[in-house]
């Protein structure tokens, strides 16, 4: 799965590269998202190569242990800022979208596409490096919390007074951005459809009624 996911991402952030024809910025903010999606897939692809548990529990000293353990610390600010960014991505093309179809303002929307960079990149980045800072990465025991590769610190590997918090953070980190992304999307999309159906409709009436005028005019 990783391995299609990156050539996925590749195959966007190439064709948007080499062919000019179809550059646009819905293309452009999906190129962001993609490279977002190849950062995550990139680091999971990295946890399954790696053997973490060999070498983090299994040595007890030395330099080869210290490298996998800062691999497997960065391998998870990857995944983290790759799955916030991913999230944020999306909800900033609906956003784009919604701006541009429904309100028509260009240099509304041009700002609202600058807000996007900075927030899209800027706060992952800021979630990552600060869960980094305060060593909640590791290489989890307990595989209910990890995949194979390494996450948030939770589980066996926690005390029992901390495994409350942990999970907490764990929420706050992963789920409420899948929760706040589909929330927020769900009426965007709605009112974009909306908007994008009167349209047409507008358009085929005027369609029609130029025909006829000029059928009328022969």
């Amino acid at each position: 799965m990783c391995s299609l996911s990156i050539m996925g991402s590749l195959a966007i952030i190439l064709s948007y590269i080499l062919i000019k024809d179809i550059r646009s910025k819905a293309r452009e903010l999906l190129v962001h998202l993609s490279i977002m999606d190849l950062t995550f897939s990139g680091a999971n692809l990295i946890g399954i190569i790696l053997p973490y548990d060999r070498y983090i529990f299994h040595e007890a000293s030395g330099t080869v242990r210290d490298n996998f353990l800062w691999a497997c610390k960065t391998q998870a600010v990857l995944a983290v800022y790759g799955t916030i960014g991913s999230f944020l991505w999306t909800l900033g093309l609906a956003v784009y979208l919604y701006y541009r179809i429904v309100s028509g303002n260009m240099k509304l929307t041009k700002r609202v596409v600058r807000v996007l960079y900075v927030v899209c990149y800027i706060l992952p980045l800021y979630v990552a490096l600060w869960l980094l800072m305060t060593d909640h990465y590791g290489y989890p025991l307990d595989e209910e919390y990890s995949g194979g590769w390494c996450t948030l610190l939770a589980g066996s590997n926690a005390p029992e007074s901390e495994r409350f918090d942990l999970e907490l953070l764990i929420f706050m980190v992963d789920d409420i951005w899948i929760l706040s992304t589909f929330i927020a999307m769900v009426p965007i999309y709605l009112i974009v459809h909306c908007q994008v159906r009167s349209e047409v409709k507008e358009y085929g009436r005027q369609f029609l009624f130029s025909s006829g005028e000029n059928t009328c005019h022969c």
